[in-house]
């Protein structure tokens, strides 16, 4: 299955269903998430090693530098809270409200967007 192509500015609620099932993704090179390895993400940009090495399935990538990651043990995303540039940091804005959204407040979300979008 070929990457979903994806707005970069798209809004978070068109991230979160893709987020959630770990599908690859691609904004035209400045945002990705790609499936992935603990060892992947150590050997290629340093992060990631944290207290659960060995069980990353998927990664967030804005531009080169891992911003988010899926915990296979634990079912758990990390959303890294180091600052880095201002199109990064928006970016981890953006998946961090996708991710951690409970889908209570994500179906309102959508209803209300569905509703606009009908008139």
């Amino acid at each position: 299955m070929a990457d979903a192509k994806m707005r970069t500015r798209a809004p978070w609620w068109e991230f979160r269903p893709v987020l959630m099932a770990r599908e690859p993704f691609e904004c035209y090179g400045s945002l990705r998430g790609i499936r992935c390895d603990s060892e992947y993400v150590r050997a290629n940009h340093g992060r990631g090693s944290g207290p659960y090495p060995g069980s990353i399935d998927y990664a967030v990538y804005s531009y080169q530098t891992p911003i988010a990651w899926h915990l296979a043990a634990t079912d758990e995303w990390v959303v890294t809270s180091e600052r880095f540039s201002p199109t990064t940091d928006h970016h981890q804005s953006r998946m961090r409200t996708a991710l951690f959204t409970t889908d209570e407040q994500y179906r309102a979300a959508r209803e209300v967007i569905d509703r606009y979008a009908e008139d």
